[in-house]
């Protein structure tokens, strides 16, 4: 602070000294010249300033950190999900060998069979799917090999991929006249199937629905399925394709 003022006055005199016809002492260098107090208050404005910045660019809210609620419930025989006026089922808890799913829990209607609710049920031989039912997702039952009998209802539309995957005991099914689209790999490496009644309802049977049904040798299937391309992707390789159609191509 004693600099800056000796500088003023320096600066003072030489104005004094000139407008007197004396001769002024150089100063150039004073006009230019920064106290080293003066720096310091510089250095510690631009340092409040980048950390002002940097909280504002590094702060996080604690909801970012927040999990999503889990939403299933249990009743002992079946883990769930309510939702709004209907129930999803996630995973059946049992063992039994015949299987009649619950049409309502607690009063709300069950709706939809979850991926993998049957997933490796090695003790299941039949399984009955209420009406309530509008929805069977992929993996429902997959891999139940033990699995011979399958109710599927009328207000089932379309049967997802991979529903019944791995399932080899299943010797004979029907699907329901509500379905109008069997899904990829529906019925993959179902090696025992060995008849399938297709309604005309089915407008659609994607590529690979029964793949793998090497046992597969009595189809009823709808006379607008014309298309041998489309026929023998969805049947290749299973004995009612050879016997009708030979080898692809021919």
């Amino acid at each position: 602070m004693k600099k800056f003022t000796m500088i003023l006055a320096m600066a003072f005199m030489a104005a004094t000294l000139s407008a007197c016809g004396g001769n002024a002492p150089d100063v150039e260098e004073t006009e230019i010249e920064v106290t080293e107090a003066e720096e310091t208050d510089i250095a510690e404005d631009d340092d409040i300033g980048e950390d002002e910045e940097g909280e504002t660019d590094f702060q996080t809210t604690e909801t970012e950190d927040e999990e999503e609620p889990d939403n299933t419930q249990s009743n002992g025989e079946y883990e769930y999900i309510v939702d709004g006026d209907h129930i999803k089922l996630t995973e059946y808890l049992g063992d039994e060998a015949e299987v009649i799913i619950p049409s309502e829990i607690d009063g709300v209607k069950v709706t939809v069979i979850g991926e993998m609710t049957f997933l490796a049920c090695g003790n299941l031989k039949k399984a009955v799917i209420p009406d309530s039912v509008v929805q069977i997702e992929g993996t429902a039952f997959s891999e139940c090999k033990n699995l011979t009998e399958v109710s599927i209802p009328e207000t089932i539309s379309t049967i997802e991929g991979l529903t019944f995957d791995e399932c080899k005991s299943l010797t004979e099914i029907t699907i329901p006249s509500s379905v109008t689209k069997i899904e990829m790999w529906t019925f993959l490496n179902c090696s025992g199937l060995k008849k399938i009644v297709i309604p005309d309802s089915v407008t659609e049977i994607e590529d690979g629905a029964f793949q793998g049904c090497t046992s597969l040798s009595d189809v009823t299937l709808p006379e607008h399925f014309n298309d041998e391309d489309d026929i023998y992707l969805a049947f290749a390789d299973t004995p009612w394709y050879e016997k009708n159609y030979g080898e692809y191509g021919e």
